[in-house]
């Protein structure tokens, strides 16, 4: 079963940070920058060939432009529950995470943690104020739950709990589509010690897995996934079966992610990488047509 972490920024924050539990859950082996050529040039740790090699995967499959435009830094660790996670060090700042450990699931895995940097990035997400005054050591407990009580009453989309979403943003049309504001809410202030097994034991047949069903960020993310990584003959027949298939369907109704999914999966095709599903699938499998 993979695991990710999506780390600091990710929305829903005191919940996603749950699953990486500590630091010391990954040993990260080296730290990269990332010039504007797309090169990789040593911060801290031991540089190795194999990294290149990771990079080179995590770029054939990304879009160049969201590469160009936020990607910063990339890390290479051990791990034996992640795969890969991303991390906004600052504002429009991120850092690319990828597990040095093989695994089938990996290319799945990268494509789930592009899914967040879509959905978050500043033209879809603002993260609050405080949040970045707090990262930056510049408040008080005191002061920083009083700013960020002050940021989400002015959220006018979706108060999650270290950012607001764009009107009219993918994470805002998504989460409204298939959450509700309770269970939102249920989230964001912690009035549950396992949110996914509670969503997904209510609704088994509403996610892609278990861990979609964490909060809305992760089920964006993990459905995004599926939706670039099922084959065009396993992809759903239309929305009406279950609210899983329905997910996953919802990403086509835009042009440029329609795009995205045919440009990934091209290069996936020309570099021989597969995606491959876990065990903790919970898609609807079912035999290709024909």
């Amino acid at each position: 079963m993979r695991r990710i972490a999506a780390l600091f920024v990710i929305a829903l924050q005191l919940v996603v940070v749950g699953v990486f539990a500590q630091e010391d859950d990954l040993n990260v082996l080296a730290r990269y920058a990332i010039d504007e050529a797309g090169e990789l040039s040593l911060i801290s740790g031991e540089e190795d060939p194999s990294h290149e090699d990771l990079w080179i995967q995590l770029v054939s499959l990304l879009p160049t432009d969201y590469i160009d435009q936020y990607l910063y830094e990339f890390a290479v660790f051990e791990s034996e529950d992640t795969l890969a996670y991303v991390s906004e060090l600052e504002e429009e700042v991120w850092e690319f995470g990828v597990a040095i450990d093989d695994d089938p699931e990996r290319a799945l895995t990268i494509i789930h943690e592009f899914g967040h940097i879509l959905a978050l990035n500043n033209t879809q997400y603002d993260t609050y104020p405080s949040v970045l005054q707090d990262r930056a050591g510049e408040l008080s407990e005191d002061e920083y739950a009083a700013a960020l009580d002050e940021d989400m009453a002015a959220c006018s989309t979706i108060a999650f709990d270290d950012g607001c979403p764009v009107a009219d943003s993918y994470i805002q049309l998504f989460t409204e589509t298939f959450w509700t504001t309770e269970a939102v809410e249920m989230i964001v202030y912690e009035e549950l010690d396992d949110s996914a097994a509670y969503f997904f034991d209510e609704n088994p047949d509403g996610f892609v897995s278990e861990y979609a069903a964490t909060n809305p960020i992760e089920d964006f993310a993990e459905s995004f996934s599926y939706f670039v990584g099922l084959d065009d003959d396993m992809l759903p027949v239309d929305g009406e079966a279950s609210v899983v298939e329905a997910k996953i369907l919802w990403f086509d109704q835009f042009p440029e992610l329609a795009e995205l999914r045919i440009s990934v999966r091209e290069a996936a095709d020309l570099n021989g990488i597969a995606f491959v599903f876990g065990e903790d699938s919970n898609y609807p499998w079912r035999a290709p047509e024909g």
